[in-house]
């Protein structure tokens, strides 16, 4: 008489894949995955994180607000800044009307290239 026992649930060694790619390993169906019931968070736990996230968030947008207004402020006041020195360099400016054009006429390459037009008013 032969005894034939089969053991139930034991892990046979798989031979080597038909593809090739021995790295890859088998898959299982997603019905047979256990899960744990322990690892699932409360409700409660759930909303209170989604709470304190989306406080996170606001509190993030409020700073990054705050930078961009400060940014802001700053560009026009160097902007002012810079008209402001502008005007005061052209009020500073010596300012000597030519009438007789035959002047620019005699003048040196040097000397037009210092003159500049502007308006008188």
């Amino acid at each position: 008489m032969v005894k034939v026992s089969t053991v139930i649930g034991a892990d046979i060694p798989k031979g080597q894949p038909q593809s090739g790619r021995w790295w890859k390993t088998e898959s299982t169906k997603f019905s047979k995955i256990k899960k744990n019931k322990a690892a699932k968070k409360a409700w409660d736990r759930k909303a209170e994180e989604k709470t304190k996230m989306q406080a996170t968030k606001m509190r993030q947008q409020q700073i990054r607000d705050q930078d961009a207004e400060e940014k802001r402020v700053a560009k026009e006041r160097r902007l002012e800044n810079v008209k402001r020195r502008e005007e005061n360099t052209k009020k500073n400016e010596i300012v000597q009307v030519i009438n007789n054009t035959e002047k620019l006429r005699r003048m040196k390459k040097k000397d037009l290239r210092k003159l500049v037009k502007r308006d008188t008013n």
